[in-house]
């Protein structure tokens, strides 16, 4: 396994504050047309100590919409 340097964690930290200046909520986040949608296709919610994941279609078509938005 390779060393790891402080120009590596550098460029780590580095990376997670551009992304933090961005916008980014969590993994994944796309960003389309300077537009940030952080997983598109889920509605994920907390309900008191239980995550809910669905299927979020609403999300989904505005992702969509601005992909192929000219």
């Amino acid at each position: 396994m390779p060393e790891v340097t402080d120009a590596h964690r550098d460029a780590v930290l580095a990376d997670h504050a551009a992304g933090g200046a961005r916008g980014v909520q969590g993994s994944p986040t796309f960003f389309v047309h300077e537009t940030g949608f952080f997983c598109p296709t889920l509605d994920i919610r907390k309900v008191g100590d239980e995550w809910q994941v669905q299927f979020d279609r609403d999300a989904f078509d505005a992702f969509v919409a601005e992909v192929f938005a000219g």
